[in-house]
């Protein structure tokens, strides 16, 4: 439920236990996403015994400021641990025993809450600047990336500006091909990272420095 009762427009919720992943232990995505009801309801799929965290992440039926009348989609998009939290070691966990099932958990959404990215790429950049992105990874706490990715163009004085939820991110630059025939890219190269700590507040003056092995 939202924080005015209402069952959001869409929302998934995910499942993170402590496993193996790529030969790394720690948090994982246990089964993927799985869908909430249009009245709200969820339920998990059969779990093996195990300690689990739960994930939330959709769009909200109403938008998030409707006195503005320039509201984005994504102004309504939420992502978040149960029960509000913006890292693992924030979240509240469930021990879940062989034959036991867990009922009766009620939530409420948190209306979104967005922090702004300011900074600058430092060193040479390609000359096709159309083609580099800085990409903004939220760190969850897993060691799978659960929380995907999002980027933003780097323009041609090297600054870039972005916004997103609060919490720990890992801003990467990238460089992607022009496109295909058919409108396709790649990746072609990673070649710069930094670590974002954005749960206080906007971050201005943001530097990613490019790697000295890119060249």
């Amino acid at each position: 439920m939202d924080e005015e009762g209402e069952p959001p427009e869409r929302c998934q919720f995910s499942l993170i236990r402590h496993g193996e992943w790529k030969g790394k232990v720690g948090h994982v995505d246990d089964s993927g996403d799985h869908e909430v009801s249009e009245e709200g309801s969820f339920c998990s799929p059969p779990l093996r015994p195990a300690k689990y965290f739960l994930r939330f992440a959709g769009f909200l039926r109403k938008a998030a400021y409707p006195k503005s009348s320039a509201v984005s989609p994504l102004d309504r998009y939420f992502e978040f641990l149960y029960p509000n939290a913006h890292i693992l070691a924030s979240a509240e966990g469930f021990d879940v025993s062989a034959g036991e099932t867990r009922a009766g958990l009620r939530l409420v959404i948190p209306r979104p809450t967005w922090h702004r990215i300011r900074g600058k790429v430092i060193g040479d950049l390609p000359g096709e600047r159309a083609n580099v992105d800085v990409m903004l990874r939220r760190d969850f706490g897993t060691i799978d990336g659960i929380s995907g990715s999002g980027g933003t163009r780097v323009q041609a004085d090297g600054s870039f500006e972005d916004k997103k939820h609060p919490g720990i991110y890992t801003a990467e630059l990238t460089e992607f091909s022009s496109p295909d025939v058919d409108g396709g890219v790649h990746l072609v190269r990673r070649f710069g990272e930094a670590k974002l700590d954005l749960t206080h507040g906007d971050l201005d003056d943001v530097e990613i420095h490019v790697s000295a092995d890119s060249h």
